[in-house]
């Protein structure tokens, strides 16, 4: 019998996205409770804890800014990693996500290797088997821009690993520039630090995506693909 993984709550007033979610978390062994609406989920979170939560960004009664915003307040669910899930794709909507303190930032219509990857990546559970492909860059190695000059170690359609002197810890989200970026035609993204390992002499740093359409995974997934074939050779 497969162990049963985290705890994760659902909202959302679509019963047919509730059902569709359902199915891909319980086919991976998660606890799933849903709700089709805010005052549904506020009533199991007064006795419940989860390890996640994956909201809605327009609902009844209440938004799922206004409802991530509530909860961070709340001291016994501070620091339960809250996804949001949305057809909202303007940078202004991720920006206010990340500031009522959302942890990542995924469209809709989902896809499903990407929603798992992201929800392990928030619990900081990402086990050798990965739901995306992430390619370690080489032998060229392209540079980001941020307050100083880092490097991009590894690349999948969840975000990007890079490499780092020093350690970091942002907690909110940011912008960063490299020639990778616009080579994928990713230019004005927004990124969300998940958090760092130390290693013999640097720190790996680990950023999530937040808000990329299926047209930008399809482009991220192709360049993959074609560099992976070409270190074959």
């Amino acid at each position: 019998m497969s162990e049963i993984k985290n705890k994760i709550l659902i909202i959302d007033d679509e019963i047919a996205v509730l059902s569709i979610l359902e199915f891909i978390l319980k086919k991976s062994n998660f606890q799933v409770t849903s709700c089709a609406n805010i005052n549904q989920a506020l009533d199991l979170l007064k006795t419940n804890k989860y390890d996640c939560i994956l909201t809605d960004a327009l609902m009844p009664i209440m938004s799922g800014f206004d409802f991530i915003k509530l909860l961070k307040k709340d001291p016994r669910h501070t620091s339960t990693p809250i996804l949001m899930l949305t057809k909202k794709n303007a940078p202004d909507d991720i920006k206010r996500a990340m500031q009522a303190g959302a942890s990542d930032y995924i469209l809709k219509p989902i896809d499903e290797n990407i929603l798992l990857d992201k929800i392990e990546l928030c619990l900081n559970q990402l086990s050798k088997k990965r739901y995306v492909f992430e390619i370690e860059l080489k032998d060229e190695l392209e540079k980001v821009e941020v307050t100083q000059e880092w490097t991009v170690l590894k690349i999948s359609e969840s975000g990007i690993v890079l490499k780092s002197p020093t350690d970091f810890s942002p907690q909110t989200s940011f912008k960063l520039s490299s020639s990778l970026f616009d080579k994928l035609e990713l230019k004005k993204k927004h990124f969300q630090f998940l958090h760092s390992e130390k290693k013999d002499s640097y720190y790996e740093l680990r950023f999530s995506f937040l808000g990329l359409s299926d047209s930008e995974l399809k482009k991220i997934r192709t360049w993959i693909q074609k560099e992976s074939l070409k270190w074959r050779k």
